[in-house]
């Protein structure tokens, strides 16, 4: 058995609520799933119509099938049941949501989840709905049975209600279709592999005959970088899309049989289910965060640009946010964090003139002049982009009191 190495599931925008069990949670144990009572209200608030993502199956599925299947009418003794009240408002019922979802990455046995950083880690994507509005979707990062998940939800017009739709959706995903298809699904036939020399014909010969894949197996993916190959492995999996990363190789075909054994593994195909375990000292355990999923990964190829745009629209306010944080305790009570200045090039007769920005951030005694650009909000992105830079030198050395 070999430690499982930087491998990572990327989902997007997970089942919503409605696909669970009436009144029913499932919680992770060791060998299956355990379900007990949950809140009716948060069925009454799930998304009606989204594309589903889903999350991943557990991590013992061979084996979980049947110890599910024992406990399928126990209810966990130690667990408290959930209050059934209905929740004052939806705020309470959005963090009721996040609370859940928590509780479930926390329930792992076989790998507690670390106790130096948030079990659910969040981050947020903007783009623009139209010219004017900015809409907000929710990335939930978080460890579960040692792999690290990254979940990606529905574009909605605010962070928190971003937040909890995606919170919904992964428990939609975990507690409801795999659950389901857990407790019913009968053993599978043929899907043994003899060897494991093959594991792109295995990946390929276990999708058609793997119900949750629908007959269609993965597409790929392969990026370079400093002469070394990385695969990624797209699935459809319960209707939602996946996306399996593996380690680094030096060529395409053996970066691509890699990512294939790792599918298996966590799909728990038959000859492949002990072929890793979780490393618990691994970066994605130990860091002081998961490490971040390739950007942008979620993004279909429609939301480019309009997430472009609202990048642009925010970027200055994200840079002055940025150095607020970095500098906020040399400011003083009042005192701004940047000054801006701008020279126009008053030869041309053309509209929008030529301009250049000047940036001078007083508490570091820098100054920063972009190039001469068309436009005085060019200008300014350009000068942004240069205290960007300066902020990510800093990153890793700022003095103590910045």
């Amino acid at each position: 058995m070999a430690y499982m190495g930087p491998t990572t599931v990327f989902v997007t925008a997970a089942a919503p609520m409605s696909a669970m069990p009436p009144n029913q949670m499932m919680y992770p144990q060791p060998m299956g799933f355990i379900p007990v009572m949950a809140p009716p209200p948060m069925q009454a608030d799930a998304p009606t119509s989204q594309s589903s993502t889903a999350g991943p199956p557990p991590a013992s599925k061979a084996k979980a099938k049947s110890s599910a299947k024992k406990t399928r009418n126990k209810a966990e003794p130690s667990r408290p049941q959930p209050d059934a009240s209905p929740p004052a408002d939806d705020e309470v019922a959005g963090r009721g949501v996040i609370s859940l979802l928590q509780e479930f990455v926390q329930c792992s046995k076989t790998f507690p989840a670390p106790q130096h950083r948030p079990i659910l880690q969040w981050t947020f994507d903007t783009h623009m709905a139209d010219n004017t509005n900015l809409e907000f979707r929710a990335q939930v990062s978080f460890l579960l049975d040692g792999v690290p998940h990254h979940i990606a939800g529905s574009w909605q017009q605010s962070k928190k209600l971003a937040q909890r739709d995606t919170a919904e959706r992964c428990l939609g995903l975990f507690v409801g279709c795999w659950g389901s298809y857990l407790l019913q699904a009968a053993d599978p036939e043929g899907l043994a592999s003899e060897s494991l020399d093959d594991p792109l014909g295995d990946l390929a010969k276990f999708c058609t005959q793997f119900r949750p894949c629908s007959g269609t197996g993965p597409t790929w993916c392969i990026e370079v970088e400093e002469g070394q190959c990385k695969a990624t492995a797209e699935l459809t999996l319960l209707g939602v899309r996946h996306r399996f990363a593996g380690s680094r190789a030096a060529a395409a075909q053996a970066a691509k049989e890699d990512t294939a054994r790792r599918v298996l593994w966590y799909l728990q195909c038959p000859g492949y289910e002990s072929l890793y375990e979780p490393d618990a000292q691994g970066t994605h355990a130990v860091a002081k965060e998961i490490p971040t999923p390739p950007a942008n990964w979620v993004n279909v190829a429609e939301d480019d640009k309009s997430v472009l745009a609202a990048e642009r629209k925010t970027t200055v306010m994200r840079v002055q946010n940025r150095l607020q944080q970095s500098f906020a305790k040399r400011l003083k009570p009042g005192q701004g964090v940047w000054e801006w200045s701008f020279e126009s090039d008053t030869a041309e007769s053309a509209w929008p003139p030529m301009q250049r920005a000047t940036v001078t951030i007083a508490v570091v005694q820098r100054s920063f002049t972009g190039p001469w650009v068309r436009g005085q909000r060019e200008s300014q992105l350009e000068a942004c982009k240069m205290v960007e830079e300066y902020l990510d030198s800093l990153a890793e050395d700022l003095p103590a009191d910045a």
